[in-house]
């Protein structure tokens, strides 16, 4: 795993990986509530062709066998799986804990593996995100 944070600096690398014959899985964000709309969605549609899908400006949540795209951003769709309830209290509590503020808290990787283990004892199901685990460990594409 590579974290390359921002999805226009994805591109590069996907394809040099692919280029070298190395199996290649990614994710993004489509931003559809964002404000950079114009940029997003130009981005959106190469990543998109990049995995072998059919071009949109704004994708919907899609897991797939080269890429999953999250059609607002990742933090959004957890909270929409596990319930606001659980995703508000779970990281309040975290962010307290630490003097974070609440975005910098939902970038932060400890932060959100401690989140995880609080939330599945809240009784959260993580089952979606379980899917991208193992879409990822198939490989991917090169």
């Amino acid at each position: 795993m590579i974290p390359i944070f921002g999805k226009n600096k994805l591109i590069k690398p996907i394809v040099i990986f692919n280029e070298l014959g190395i199996k290649t899985y990614f994710l993004f964000d489509g931003d559809k509530s964002e404000k950079k709309e114009k940029d997003s969605a130009k981005t959106n549609k190469i990543l998109l062709t990049l995995g072998n899908s059919e071009k949109t400006k704004f994708p919907l949540t899609t897991i797939n066998e080269y890429y999953t795209c999250f059609e607002n951003n990742l933090e959004k769709e957890l909270e929409n799986k596990i319930g606001s309830e659980i995703w508000d209290d779970s990281l309040n509590e975290l962010r307290c804990n630490y003097g974070l503020d609440k975005d910098q808290s939902k970038k932060n990787p400890i932060v959100m593996r401690q989140f995880y283990e609080k939330a599945k004892e809240k009784g959260a199901d993580f089952s979606f995100f379980e899917q991208i685990i193992v879409k990822i460990l198939e490989g991917g594409r090169n």
